[in-house]
């Protein structure tokens, strides 16, 4: 807004933002002996000298919080930035760095760094940094975003306030007036407002939106994304069958796991990104399983079951043991990559604690989940928000492929 910006003028900036997903694992691990873990930080351009260093950082006792303060700390210190010039060049003048804070964000595990003055700021591991590659602390080596500065504001107008910003958004538009479904916007689903989801949200775009479910539903997810920024920067609009979603400060947008209820199974629905941002629409639909998928083995052999996906997705899925059920929120996967099947499979070991399944995961798309003492592996729910499907398969005389 003009009336909360940091700069009055006929060109204002407003904050900028990026996003530096976290191993959780690393938390609670002590890497600080390993002093090579440094990362160069460039403002608007201009590379600090030395850089950022967080060789000391990991001592085995973090949180979410205590790390985005101690990364704050080490990046709003930097003193050897300088401002460019309109060449591009460092002048002599120190960049101001006191600006950029550092949360984290619970429902996506992820640092969100946040500048005040809308630079563009770009963190690097280094190349001597031995975690490069490995996704150990981090899930990115290289992470940035633009400037959102340079807003041009009408200084003519007789409205006494307006809105001005550089917004992300997104419509996502259903193939039905009714529905029953739900889906989550950057990890925080529709029907819970947190990063589970247990129901379905049902929605008769045909009867009037103003007290209707979804809207408390959708104002609960609003109240939960914007939990972690200062300032109120996602918002949604409803119009017919479509739901239009806004990043104020430009930040990113995902739609995953996106589930329809039984008798919905032919919904589906379209997400187009707004005029002007990168991306194109893309039709996502929900792989219901048609019957439980199951292998169980005996006391005297271990049970095996493998899933095969059919290419990079975001995917979500629940399995069962008999007595417990475990579940795996909406993750991104790159089928080939090492570093992206390594983390995938450590996300499902973390969901599988307390039972005595384990997963592993190589780069052919196939997660194998085994049971030494031969109990029950039932896959109960899986989808993935490309639409494409999946391959369960249980060894030899454990149950039925699907």
């Amino acid at each position: 807004e003009l009336g909360a910006a940091k700069t009055l003028s006929s060109q204002s900036h407003m904050y900028s933002e990026f996003r530096l997903g976290v191993n959780s694992a690393a938390l609670t691990s002590v890497y600080s002996a390993n002093t090579t873990n440094k990362y160069d930080v460039w403002v608007d351009g201009i590379k600090s000298t030395a850089g950022m260093d967080l060789s000391a950082t990991f001592a085995g006792s973090l949180t979410g919080t205590t790390l985005a303060a101690a990364v704050e700390a080490k990046i709003s210190g930097l003193t050897d930035v300088f401002t460019p010039d309109v060449n591009g060049d460092a002048t002599l003048a120190k960049a101001d760095m006191t600006g950029i804070k550092v949360d984290f964000d619970e429902a996506t595990g992820e640092l969100a760094f946040r500048d005040n003055l809308g630079r563009a700021i770009r963190l690097q591991a280094q190349s001597t940094n031995t975690f490069i590659g490995t996704g150990t602390i981090f899930t990115s080596d290289d992470v940035n975003t633009g400037a959102n500065q340079g807003i041009s504001v009408r200084s003519d107008s007789s409205v006494a306030q307006g809105n001005v910003a550089q917004a992300g958004e997104l419509t996502l538009t259903l193939s039905q007036a009714e529905s029953k479904s739900t889906f989550s916007l950057n990890g925080i689903y529709l029907d819970s407002g947190t990063t589970t989801s247990s129901a379905k949200v049902a929605w008769d775009s045909t009867q009037p939106f103003a007290g209707s479910t979804l809207e408390t539903k959708l104002n609960a997810m609003m109240t939960k994304l914007n939990s972690v920024h200062p300032t109120a920067v996602y918002s949604y609009a409803v119009e017919g069958q479509s739901i239009t979603f806004s990043q104020s400060d430009g930040g990113p947008l995902v739609i995953g796991d996106f589930q329809s209820d039984t008798g919905y199974n032919g919904l589906t629905a379209v997400v187009t990104p707004g005029v002007g941002l990168a991306g194109t629409a893309t039709t996502i639909g929900y792989d219901e399983v048609a019957a439980t998928a199951f292998a169980t083995g005996t006391a005297a052999s271990a049970t095996t079951a493998k899933l095969t996906l059919q290419g990079d997705d975001l995917v979500s899925l629940s399995l069962t043991d008999g007595t417990n059920s475990y579940s795996v929120a909406a993750s991104a996967i790159d089928i080939s990559d090492a570093t992206s099947t390594s983390a995938f499979a450590t996300k499902l070991n973390e969901a599988l604690t307390g039972s005595t399944i384990s997963a592993s995961m190589d780069t052919d798309g196939n997660v194998t989940f085994t049971d030494s003492t031969g109990g029950a592996i039932s896959l109960t729910a899986f989808s993935g928000s490309s639409g494409r499907g999946a391959v369960w398969s249980p060894a030899t005389g454990q149950g039925d492929a699907l």
